[in-house]
């Protein structure tokens, strides 16, 4: 997997970097989940936990500076999926974690991408802010990777 896929792509930069190492982490805990190497998993799930935080304050920052009318609901879905990592995390924890909880986190995450983050993009190329939105994100020095 070495692009993004189309479906996943908002065109803001920072954002389609975190989804892409997302999708890179989650199969990196997958594979040590199932061969057992737990001690890789935890490190997985930890980097997925911080990517969570870190990518939600950028992509809240940004709608909130460029007044997407949407914000709070993506909030409570940010909200959502901090809530479902942090029982996952436990489970990691606990040498427990079911590989179909990560798919379907994943998938909803996938799903999310596709439907929420793309309304965001949509919104910000209607308006024109689109470019002004990934330079703002770069000169603001927002994390790529935490």
């Amino acid at each position: 997997m070495s692009a993004l896929p189309d479906n996943l792509r908002t065109e803001i930069l920072t954002f389609d970097l975190h989804h892409r190492w997302f999708l890179i982490l989650f199969r990196h805990l997958e594979e040590n989940v199932q061969a057992e190497r737990w001690g890789f998993a935890d490190w997985a799930c930890e980097k997925v936990g911080r990517y969570l935080q870190v990518h939600n304050g950028c992509e809240e920052h940004s709608m909130q500076r460029f007044q997407y009318d949407r914000v709070d609901e993506h909030k409570r879905a940010h909200q959502h999926f901090v809530r479902r990592w942090a029982g996952i995390s436990d489970d990691t924890a606990k040498r427990r974690l079911e590989l179909r909880d990560v798919a379907d986190f994943r998938q909803s995450l996938v799903e999310h991408i596709g439907r929420d983050d793309q309304r965001y993009s949509d919104y910000f190329e209607r308006s024109g802010w689109l470019l002004q939105a990934n330079n703002v994100l770069w000169r603001d020095g927002l994390a790529l990777m935490p």
